[in-house]
């Protein structure tokens, strides 16, 4: 699924995403995600986005994004609660098994979190932090 281009930096308002670095080696490298939830009330999201965490990693593709939905997980997404003040941290393997059938290639990346004010209705994530962008190579 695309996403249509837009800033780079967090978009999310109260909820930013960041990552460890701006630059990973493809195959070899964990990408260190943290989603801190800097609003005064709780949020949630569901897990199983690339490789299993709450972080959808989005390649740039032209003038759009498109996500690496990639986790071999066979179970419900499990919702993950943020409470303000709250940071969840997520590390993305890019060896990992999940993407052998969608491999992270050289490119320009970010990182995205969806969410939700309430823990249900699970799937639903209307709000997206976006992280800044960051190559791999």
């Amino acid at each position: 699924m695309a996403s249509p281009a837009g800033p780079d930096p967090s978009s999310g308002g109260s909820v930013s995403v960041s990552v460890d670095a701006g630059h990973y080696p493809a195959g070899r490298a964990v990408i260190v995600v943290s989603v801190r939830n800097g609003g005064p009330v709780p949020v949630f999201t569901d897990d199983q986005k690339s490789d299993c965490t709450v972080a959808l990693l989005e390649r740039r593709i032209g003038q759009g994004w498109v996500g690496l939905r990639a986790c071999g997980a066979e179970r419900a997404p499990a919702v993950v609660h943020l409470e303000p003040g709250a940071v969840h941290v997520a590390r993305i393997d890019l060896g990992s098994e999940n993407f052998r059938p969608q491999p992270v290639t050289p490119g320009t990346y970010r990182g995205v979190v969806g969410y939700r004010p309430a823990a249900e209705p699970s799937g639903e994530e209307p709000q997206l932090a976006v992280s800044a962008t960051f190559v791999v190579t």
